[in-house]
């Protein structure tokens, strides 16, 4: 986790030293085009696979079954998707390639999706198996091999081809993920294709990352579009620079999750232990919320110093906007143990209700905000759609807080 953590504040302070805020905002633009052709995989089909085999009285031929489909699935996702991508406006992407080199940019977006898709089914088959050791190593070599991927690519000073190496070096991060992998017993990686396949069991799990999808990763990268041209790179730069602050906690903590909440209360779940499920989920909340109040105050009162350590002394205008950011962060990561829960609970409509309607929320106090605010208004929507999503997620799990 700390390897994980180093490595993604390395590869965001090399950017912001070569580039500064302007390469700080196509980093997290480049960043959100692979998140966006990978979102629906990691976040759906693979978290439906982890469900359906975490519990312990699964069979061996029904977990290959739910591995395969879901592998077949996701290279499915992946085509329609590059296909979406191919037919997008350029202009979208102007600045991730030379003028006349599309291609390229292509071709290096498609490899690094297929090798991330493999990449996450594989961690999706270790975190069912609950081996942690073996998701650390794998998670160790992802950041180290990206990150000197990086360096690579950033002694040219082009932002393009800084940019570029950030997707080609997930290659080398699969080709390690496979040598760790094969050093273990993991006996459902191996795929078999048959009309058997629980490909509609999968269907509900889809249909939550969709919602992700458009409501989350599809919406900020139109938002980011909206500041670019509203306000300029420079600007936008020191927004994403907090951004990145919130998403490397943000990071931190899913890991945690990923790791260790998802698959444990999914297993809780699905052997049917419901006493177990309340007793863990009290005591996680107990030191998150804890933990979450100690450290977001901390940033605030060493804010200036946390900016310059992490980006360089040009970003310390972005602290007056923490005030704002740090609260929205808080609220949030409140709210994603319990939307991961949903997907535990299979409950489909609860989570695209929340997601839409946060989605809703945000685009209205955009729309209000920005006109008065200015940078600042995105800034404060994003914090009352934090704390309005968690109100709704907290009162649609509340039974999960009541004693039996």
């Amino acid at each position: 986790m700390v390897v994980r953590t180093l490595g993604v504040l390395t590869v965001n302070k090399l950017f912001a030293l070569f580039f500064g805020p302007v390469g700080i905002t196509f980093l997290s633009h480049f960043q959100n085009v692979l998140r966006i052709m990978t979102l629906l995989q990691t976040d759906g089909i693979f978290k439906g696979v982890i469900r359906f085999i975490s519990g312990d009285n699964i069979s061996d031929v029904e977990r290959r079954k739910y591995t395969s489909a879901g592998y077949l699935m996701s290279m499915l996702v992946v085509g329609v998707l590059f296909i979406a991508l191919i037919l997008s406006p350029s202009t979208y992407f102007k600045e991730f390639y030379p003028e006349g080199k599309r291609i390229y940019f292509l071709i290096i977006v498609l490899i690094s999706v297929l090798v991330i898709n493999t990449n996450q089914f594989f961690l999706a088959i270790i975190q069912s198996y609950r081996r942690f050791n073996v998701f650390a190593k794998v998670g160790i070599a992802n950041v180290v091999i990206i990150t000197i991927s990086v360096v690579i690519g950033i002694q040219s000073g082009i932002l393009y081809e800084a940019l570029w190496a950030v997707g080609i070096g997930h290659v080398f991060v699969l080709i390690v993920t496979i040598i760790i992998v094969k050093r273990q017993t993991f006996q459902h990686i191996y795929l078999i294709v048959n009309k058997s396949l629980p490909f509609k069991e999968l269907y509900g799990f889809v249909i939550m990352a969709l919602s992700t999808f458009l409501c989350g990763a599809l919406a900020d990268f139109v938002v980011r579009l909206y500041a670019i041209d509203l306000f300029g790179a420079l600007e936008t730069g020191y927004w994403q620079a907090l951004v990145k602050l919130s998403d490397n906690l943000k990071m931190v903590f899913v890991s945690t999750i990923g790791v260790v909440f998802y698959p444990t209360v999914s297993a809780y779940i699905a052997n049917n232990q419901k006493s177990e499920l309340k007793k863990f989920i009290w005591k996680f909340y107990q030191l998150n919320t804890l933990g979450l109040i100690v450290l977001f105050v901390v940033i605030y009162l060493f804010k200036s110093f946390i900016i310059t350590l992490l980006f360089s002394d040009s970003f310390v205008p972005a602290t007056e906007y923490m005030v704002w950011q740090l609260p929205g962060d808080f609220f949030s990561m409140l709210s994603i143990p319990l939307m991961y829960l949903f997907y535990s609970q299979k409950r489909v409509k609860a989570f695209v209700l929340i997601e839409v309607a946060g989605l809703l929320v945000y685009m209205l106090f955009i729309f209000v905000l920005v006109p008065i605010f200015q940078m600042k208004g995105l800034i404060l929507a994003n914090m009352v759609k934090a704390i309005l999503v968690f109100l709704a997620v907290f009162f649609l799990q509340s039974k999960i807080f009541k004693k039996d």
